[in-house]
Order: C-alpha cells, then sequence, then structure tokens
C-alpha cells in the first residue's frame, strides 16, 4: 500500500532546483499515486443519498531505525470503520510490529478542520506501549497532486507526459483546500525513553464528527 524509504535525484520548480539524496531526505510513496482502474465517477445525481461525512487520519512516520505507518476512518460518532497501525524495521530480515490497539485524538486550529496538534496511542502483542505526539509545520494541499481538479484529477491518465503548474489561494475554509498533508515533527515515547521523527499527518474532515464537535457539512472548529 505504501514504502517508507530514501530517494535520490533532484527536483525542479518554478526554475528551483533542490537536490533529493539518501542522507538528507527520507518519505513515502503512497501506492494510490498512479492511475486507477475504477474509470471516472458517476456524474449521475443519487436522489437516495443521505449526507456525506469522511473522516480520514493517515501518518506515515519515519524515525532512524524504522517506520510507523497508522491510518483510521471514523463515522460520524467517532467510531472506527477501518484503522491499522505497523512498525516496520528498516534493517532487511527484522518483522514488522504489528499493533493489537491503537486510537486517535487531536486538536484543532480555530476556524479550521486542520490539526493543531495530534496523538496516535498504540500497544504492540507483547504489551508495549506507543505515544507518539506530532506537531504540524505546515501543510502541503492534496489539490497540487489532482484531488478535485477539473482537468488533471487524480488517478486519471493524462498522456505519457503531462506537466502543468498552478498557483492557489490557500484560504483555510475553502471545500477546496481542507485535504492537506501536514508536515510534522514527531516525538515517540516508548519504555525504552523517546525519539525524534518526522512524517506527514493526511487529513479529510467533511461533515459532522462528534468527538471533533462538527455538526454540518463545513462547519469549524
Amino acid at each position: 500500500m505504501m514504502q517508507n524509504g530514501t530517494w535520490s535525484g533532484s527536483i525542479k520548480i518554478g526554475g528551483v532546483v533542490k537536490d533529493v539524496s539518501p542522507t538528507s531526505f527520507q518519505g513515502t510513496r503512497d501506492r494510490s499515486w498512479g492511475i486507477r482502474n475504477i474509470g471516472a465517477p458517476d456524474a449521475q445525481p443519487n436522489p437516495a443519498a443521505t449526507g456525506f461525512q469522511f473522516f480520514w487520519i493517515w501518518a506515515p512516520l519515519n524515525f532512524k531505525d524504522f517506520s510507523i505507518h497508522y491510518f483510521v476512518n471514523q463515522d460520524a460518532a467517532g467510531d472506527a470503520w477501518n484503522e491499522n497501525a505497523v512498525l516496520i524495521p528498516k534493517a532487511l530480515g527484522e518483522p514488522e510490529i504489528k499493533m493489537k490497539h491503537f486510537g486517535y485524538e487531536q486538536d484543532y486550529e480555530p476556524g479550521t478542520r486542520f490539526a493543531k496538534n495530534a496523538r496516535i496511542h498504540m500497544t504492540s502483542a507483547d504489551g508495549e506501549t506507543y505515544q507518539i505526539e506530532l506537531q504540524p509545520k505546515w501543510n502541503f494541499y492534496m489539490k497540487g497532486l489532482g484531488y478535485g481538479h477539473p482537468t488533471h484529477r487524480h488517478g486519471g491518465y493524462h498522456g505519457d507526459l503531462s506537466v502543468i503548474r498552478e498557483r492557489y489561494e490557500l484560504n483555510a475554509v475553502s471545500p477546496e483546500n481542507i485535504h492537506v498533508q501536514a508536515m510534522c515533527d514527531a516525538m515517540l515515547t516508548t519504555s525504552k525513553g523517546q525519539e525524534q521523527g518526522q512524517g506527514v499527518l493526511e487529513q479529510l474532515v467533511i461533515g459532522p464528527h462528534a468527538p471533533s464537535g462538527f455538526t454540518e457539512l463545513m462547519d469549524f472548529a
């Protein structure tokens, strides 16, 4: 589903080149960034559709000797219907540590649906606890990858090579801007002590969500 690792090469944006090397960059490759075979969404309205609700959190986190992958979907009541967590050692041959229990909570920036801070709680089968404090630093707006784009939609085929550049107004309360991945400092606490890492916290919160205090399609903290 996803790969944490290192890369080498360069990124060029607006004439500015940024070199990328394994010693200075770690990151995550999301398998969903590619062509999907399900086709375009159905353009026909569904007359029986009820109010829309979606709560999604995705957190791939990198530490010195391992990475952690956590995700959750919750319903309007805050009950998880899709959730998992795993610790993946970077050393070849070492087994993954699958978490037996996990949970998530966050505080919001006032007037937004963005996390001011967040906490992930995990317990492995042997009883070891993992407490992760996430502190967002800045947001990457997912519409830059084609989510909701009118002509270059995410997961669609746009030819052998299609590159565009756009500038956006980043109003935090605009519906097209609420899907973000926040670059975060991550502090992990276990029985062995604390360790600092980094990662992203993807957030897409639409509609009611009782733990957040949201009752409408697009009300804010």
